[in-house]
Parts: C-alpha cells; structure tokens; sequence
C-alpha cells in the first residue's frame, strides 16, 4: 500500500511545486521591463507541466476510491 501511495502522492507533489514556481516566474515579469517576455516563457514553460501532472493524479488517486 504504502508504494502505491507513494507512486501517486508525488507527481502531485512535484506538480504543485512546479505550479508554484511557475506563477512566481509569471509574478516576476513586473520586476523590469526587460524580464517581461523571458518571465512570460519560463513561467509558462514550468506552469504547464505542473498542472499537467497535478490535477489528474489528484482525480485519479479520488476517483478510483469514489468508484468503489
């Protein structure tokens, strides 16, 4: 159980951190008008893969339990 567990908790755990670093790289595009466009890709270049992988692991490690 305890792999199971663990094969599950952390994607969610790598795309939240990912989430995270991404909206702090998209809040940084306000620290100067030349870091505007490069925040802009990077942010949403790190954005992309966490809620990539937090949201389905989240559905699929609630679902399967709500299936029976």
């Amino acid at each position: 159980m305890p792999n199971a567990v663990s094969r599950v908790l952390w994607p969610l755990q790598a795309g939240v951190v990912l989430v995270l670093l991404g909206t702090g790289l998209l809040f940084l595009r306000t620290a100067g008008s030349e870091m505007k466009i490069p925040m802009l890709v990077l942010g949403t270049v790190v954005l992309m893969p966490g809620s990539d992988l937090s949201c389905p692991q989240g559905s699929r490690g609630c679902l399967p339990g709500a299936w029976g």
